[in-house]
């Protein structure tokens, strides 16, 4: 550990020279997330998911990869609107009839959504559930015994919250919807987490998913922290999972080449002139 962080603890009167000192593990990164073009623009027209919620880091996260997808992905989207949706926004009618559907089925989940008898402990509830159902089956230990029913339980969830959320007050609303959207999110991360174990996938990068057929880190643990480690020859290892959830409601899965890294040389005259005269717009790959 380094000086300052030394000097840090013993500022607040704890000496790690002595004192034992707590560890936590976290899933601090999303070595995954939205599908984006070059230009960090989604397969969703005009949505640019600008960060790790980027899919940009992939199974391996360099620290560069944080501030790319974060600083370079913000200038280079920008830029990339700035040159390709210059256009004027649609007229007040015809932006209301791109809308209306989606409008009103908000309005109508947040007028049978207010129940002033409602218990107010409903959200903290609902979240501490994802919360916790994330942390035991999609984070560092990813079980296969148990994956299955973590997903069906999420999308149990998810249906109810769709069916009837109650909060007792119009200013739980916002974490009335933060909620749904979590608990989807959650529900398809855990299918992909499943899809990724079905297809043979094994311990990799910061996670374990424990296998009676691989061998034990330390032996003083018990037999169930086996694991194998995934090679180059896994199917996983060839591919990227794209999943969504469709209109119809079913889980989409697809596994897809990985897009090679390019080769042709990269000369600053010819990007220089292809920049000036917007020809690099025309590969949004």
């Amino acid at each position: 550990m380094n000086p300052d962080a030394i000097q840090l603890y013993r500022n607040n009167n704890i000496d790690i020279k002595v004192d034992p000192l707590e560890i936590a593990v976290c899933a601090q990164h999303n070595n995954g997330g939205l599908k984006g073009t070059i230009w960090w623009e989604s397969n969703i027209k005009h949505l640019f998911p600008v960060g790790e919620v980027n899919g940009t880091h992939g199974v391996y996260r360099p620290g560069g990869s944080a501030l790319n997808a974060g600083q370079v992905g913000s200038l280079r989207a920008a830029l990339f609107i700035s040159k390709k949706y210059d256009s004027k926004a649609p007229e007040l009618n015809a932006f209301k009839d791109i809308i209306r559907k989606q409008m009103e089925r908000t309005i109508s989940f947040t007028r049978n959504t207010i129940d002033s008898e409602a218990d107010p402990s409903t959200i903290t509830r609902t979240r501490e559930e994802i919360q916790k159902r994330m942390s035991s089956h999609g984070a560092i230990i990813r079980n296969p015994d148990t994956i299955r029913e973590a997903c069906s339980d999420g999308w149990k969830l998810y249906r109810q919250l769709q069916k009837r959320t109650l909060v007792n007050s119009p200013s739980q609303l916002p974490a009335a919807f933060k909620n749904l959207d979590l608990c989807l999110t959650h529900a398809l991360y855990l299918e992909a987490v499943r899809e990724y174990i079905n297809q043979n996938g094994k311990s990799r990068g910061s996670y374990i998913i424990p296998d009676s057929k691989g061998q034990k880190p330390c032996k003083n643990l018990d037999d169930f922290w086996r694991f194998q480690l995934q090679t180059s020859r896994d199917l996983v290892a060839k591919k990227i999972l794209e999943i969504y959830y469709s209109e119809k409601d079913d889980i989409v899965t697809d596994w897809v080449d990985i897009r090679p890294v390019p080769t042709e040389p990269s000369w600053f005259e010819t990007n220089w002139a292809d920049f000036r005269e917007n020809r690099i717009f025309e590969k949004e790959i």
